[in-house]
């Protein structure tokens, strides 16, 4: 890791470094001849943790310090990290598990690109794995994930890969140098869509402030080094080499012009011969034509490209919009309590969001939350009760009842001027459908008894379970279960865990979630039970035996993956709950659990649960410990088909055609 000037930000690097879930670490920090006191830093850490070595040497520049780092290398795997950015603690773990699982060379992660400070980045939905060969991989470097592999962080690599391989002295840009040829060296790469490196550009560093003259030189020069590379081995890929050596070429050449740099006119020179290679592939003839028009007169030219460039967006959303022509899209207004928080009824908001990626949807809310379910994907508009379109739409007492309902909504409907093919409320969520038109309109119940003449204002009440029923005041009803997510990969809790143990996980909200059976069975289970909550669950009125309970470990406020890991490793997951609208931490446990010991309530009165191991009971008075002891670990998280966002948004779709 070189460190140089990077004082403020360096502990919080270096910590997630030790952190990682991963242990069995060689650190390596560079010195490279820092002028603040991030070498005092670097040999605290050596002293606090033998995993750590330091290595202090006059400033070399990126290039120097991580040379001085690879000769110092003796692990079988090798990563790269700036100073100034940090890691997800299972970044490493991540990493080394795809190696080794898909037998590949390199295993590369996304990063999340930071411009202030914020606290890390995310990745909305379930993480994809490609496997690639080192051909693949430098085809995609050409194309539109140039930047995801041109840098040399965020990569698991095997040692051996570098053996011969030197960083650039004296150069900017060192990673476009360098990391092609590492991934052409490999025989197969793998590609996780997981964020687990955050990259941080600092206005002053090297890739966060403005680009310079040398920088752009710099920046040119690598690009020729890759075209001349690849002109030698993959001649397919002579025409986007050149095409982006023409693109560096120009943005040098009005770097220099703006400075009134004398060495302006030689880069004009290199540009004619560029293009000249460029003409000879038929795919990049308009580049090479405007490339060769530049050479001959540049400032016209640059004025007809800076016109070009701003008429590009303009382009592209008519192609957008041509697009949607051509691909039937479903138009969906959703209306719920709130976006985001973390219980239940923000977990399935955020999942059907995720569903209808690609639709086109409004979601109308009271309130917004923070945190990670509150993250919509790009096409979908969030929009507030209190916006004037949504305003009051649900109000329905007394004569200002009457006017809204009467005068106020239908106009709104109007103005609106779109027809939703579906309308999907939370019983949370606002009364929309006065004052929106739609082809079919849902309401769910969210656990929540309806009174027949709410029910009756909907096509259909949607029931998450078939035990449902229930709830639906006798209306129509269709079953519609949330889609389920997976959960992101698996992270150990800090916290110190039995080797084997029970799993629950509810806040005791009442007798209904099963505390008084929790106080029943905590002392004849055979195993600890650890048991998920909010921290806010300790300031309820627990039983003190259950606080300080010898069997019972309490874990507060898990992330996703420490709760997909305490899945994956206990012996068993066991619901308390006597009614659950959907239960999606049954649901959890359906997916990577051993088994599941519940009564028959929400996601477990389908069908398509017991193709799990499911043990079903009417009490905890007696309970099966044998028949838990001989279920068996699932080798990968079950499909669960049934239950993914495509079964969803098919139901939906299908729901368009059956309104009454």
């Amino acid at each position: 890791m070189p460190i140089h000037d990077v004082e403020a930000e360096l502990p919080r690097c270096v910590d997630s470094i030790l952190a990682q879930t991963y242990a069995d670490l060689q650190v390596i920090l560079v010195d490279d001849g820092s002028p603040d006191g991030s070498g005092g830093l670097c040999d605290a850490y050596a002293a606090a943790d033998p995993r750590v070595e330091v290595i202090h040497q006059d400033n070399a520049g990126l290039s120097g310090a991580r040379n001085a780092g690879l000769d110092r290398v003796r692990g079988f795997y090798v990563t790269f990290v700036d100073g100034d950015d940090w890691l997800d603690h299972s970044f490493v773990e991540t990493l080394v598990g795809l190696a080794e699982q898909q037998d590949t060379q390199i295993a590369v992660c996304r990063f999340a690109r930071i411009t202030s400070d914020p606290a890390g980045g995310t990745h909305s939905g379930p993480p994809e794995v490609r496997c690639l060969t080192g051909d693949q991989a430098l085809t995609e470097h050409f194309g539109d994930l140039h930047t995801l592999w041109t840098i040399t962080p965020a990569k698991l690599y095997r040692t051996s890969l570098w053996e011969g391989m030197q960083f650039p002295d004296g150069r900017i840009h060192e990673d476009e140098f360098t990391t092609f040829r590492v991934l052409h060296r490999a025989s197969r790469v793998t590609v996780t869509s997981a964020v687990l490196y955050n990259y941080l550009q600092r206005p002053g560093s090297l890739t966060g402030g403005p680009a310079t003259v040398i920088s752009r030189r710099h920046s040119a020069d690598a690009a020729a080094a890759q075209l001349d590379y690849v002109r030698g081995c993959r001649p397919d890929l002579v025409g986007p080499a050149a095409g982006r050596l023409v693109r560096k070429q120009l943005a040098l050449h009005r770097a220099l012009v703006a400075a009134a740099d004398p060495n302006a006119e030689g880069v004009l020179h290199e540009l004619r011969a560029t293009a000249d290679l460029l003409k000879r592939h038929p795919s990049h003839a308009a580049v090479a034509v405007a490339a060769q028009a530049y050479a001959r007169f540049p400032a016209p030219v640059a004025t007809a490209m800076k016109a070009y460039a701003a008429a590009q967006p303009r382009a592209r959303a008519r192609a957008i919009r041509s697009r949607k022509t051509r691909q039937r899209r479903l138009r969906v207004l959703v209306s719920s309590g709130w976006l985001g928080g973390a219980g239940g009824a923000e977990r399935a908001l955020h999942s059907v969001l995720a569903a209808l990626a690609d639709d086109d949807v409004d979601v109308v809310v009271r309130r917004r939350l923070d945190g990670p379910l509150a993250v919509v994907p790009d096409r979908v508009r969030v929009h507030d009760y209190a916006d004037w379109r949504w305003w009051a739409a649900g109000y329905d007492i007394g004569a200002k009842g009457w006017l809204i309902q009467r005068v106020l909504n239908p106009v709104r409907s109007r103005l609106l001027g779109r027809r939703y093919d579906v309308l999907l409320r939370s019983l949370s969520g606002p009364a929309l459908e006065s004052a929106a038109r739609s082809r079919v309109s849902l309401i769910v119940p969210s656990g929540e008894r309806l009174t027949p003449d709410v029910a009756g204002r909907y096509s259909f009440v949607a029931m998450q379970a078939p035990d449902n029923i229930h709830l639906a005041a006798g209306a129509r009803t269709v079953l519609l279960p949330p889609p389920l997510l997976p959960l992101p990969t698996a992270r150990r809790p800090r916290q110190a865990l039995p080797s084997a143990y029970l799993l629950t996980v509810f806040n005791p909200y009442g007798a209904v979630k099963g505390l008084d059976d929790l106080l029943t069975v905590v002392d004849a289970a055979p195993l600890p039970i650890v048991w998920c909550h909010s921290q806010r669950t300790l300031d309820f009125d627990l039983p003190g035996s259950l606080v300080g309970h010898a069997n019972l470990l309490h874990v507060d406020d898990p992330e996703p993956g420490e709760l997909r890991h305490l899945y994956e490793n206990c012996a068993a997951y066991v619901s308390f709950s006597r009614s659950e609208g959907f239960g999606w931490s049954i649901a959890d446990a359906l997916r990577y659990a051993p088994a599941v010991v519940a009564r028959n309530i929400g996601v477990l009165t389908y069908e398509e649960s017991r193709e799990c191991p499911v043990k079903i009971v009417d009490g905890f008075d007696e309970v099966d410990w044998a028949w838990i002891g001989a279920q068996a670990r699932p080798d990968s998280p079950r499909e669960l088909s049934w239950l993914s966002p495509g079964a969803f948004r098919r139901r939906l779709a299908d729901l368009t055609g059956a309104a009454p």
